[in-house]
């Protein structure tokens, strides 16, 4: 048997396809379950507790340990074999000029730091160059499982880092590993397009989460003072209010907060999208109204 192969087999216990795990469960499917819900469990505690983020090696190694540490003996630890799946070869074990796994994540690292973590980038520019650190990470794919689910919790201490926050719950399964392999894949030239659309629904700036709750709880002071570019936004929506208990008095509370809820749904949609919206002038604000059949001749 080859070293290679030799080393591969030692990831399972002997006759089986599981892999060797801390409780020493030998069935497949009781593994996944078992580590769907405990991985599930230690995710949380990173949100509650999360580790320095430095974004070095350590802090991407560290988000590993804590996610699999009570699943897999070498939780934390770079894989000790080659891995490929469907067309994508990922990052060999050492690079035709010597670099390792850890030297070649330093070099992510490394280009990550150079650009400042991505931070002060608008929108548009923040998802480009994160779908491309999302491909580089993920050809690197340091770990023998777990690759997936340690990347996105990175990317997202970068995101908040950044000012920005991501819903991995808006890309498809099926999209998202589809948008991978293309992206990943020499064999589909390395086409970054399809991650780089899932991202653009994934980011959303946080200015834009702190709006929306702002509107929610009618907490405009505490978003503005975190966040005084929502200036704009949140004036525009309380000089509409003002207009319309001007302008129609009668109209039912219900109505008036329907159609104040279609404007900050436009309001919200430009800040997702990157724009920071300015005040609206009282002429605007009654062009608004208009627009919504709320002035007296509608």
């Amino acid at each position: 048997m080859s070293q290679g192969r030799s080393r591969w087999a030692d990831y399972f216990y002997p006759g089986t396809q599981t892999l060797k795990n801390v409780p020493g469960i030998r069935d497949a499917a009781a593994l996944q379950k078992f580590e769907t819900s405990t991985v599930v469990a230690r995710e949380i505690q990173l949100r509650t507790d999360p580790p320095p983020r430095t974004f070095t090696v350590e802090h991407y190694t560290g988000i590993h340990r804590h996610l699999f540490q009570d699943v897999y003996p070498w939780a934390g630890r770079m894989r000790a074999v080659e891995v490929s799946k469907g067309d994508t070869d990922f990052a060999p074990m050492k690079t035709p000029t010597g670099l390792d796994l850890n030297a070649q994540g330093k070099l992510i690292m490394n280009a990550l730091a150079a650009e400042r973590h991505l931070t002060g980038l608008g929108k548009e520019q923040f998802v480009t160059r994160l779908t491309h650190h999302l491909t580089e990470l993920n050809y690197w794919h340091p770990f023998r499982e777990g690759n997936g689910r340690t990347m996105r919790i990175f990317l997202s201490h970068l995101a908040e880092n950044a000012g920005y926050s991501l819903d991995f719950s808006k890309a498809n399964t099926r999209d998202w590993a589809h948008a991978s392999e293309q992206a990943t894949s020499i064999a589909h030239f390395l086409n970054a397009v399809p991650m780089r659309a899932i991202l653009r629904d994934v980011v959303t700036p946080h200015r834009a989460r702190a709006f929306a709750q702002a509107h929610r709880t009618r907490k405009y002071a505490d978003a503005v003072a975190k966040h005084p570019e929502l200036e704009g936004a949140i004036g525009t929506l309380e000089r509409l209010r003002a207009e319309i208990r001007e302008r129609q008095p009668g109209l039912p509370y219900e109505e008036q907060t329907r159609k104040v809820n279609a404007v900050a749904a436009k309001l919200h949609k430009s800040l997702h999208e990157g724009q920071v919206p300015k005040l609206h002038t009282p002429e605007q604000a009654l062009k608004i109204i208009k627009d919504l059949n709320l002035s007296r001749s509608g």
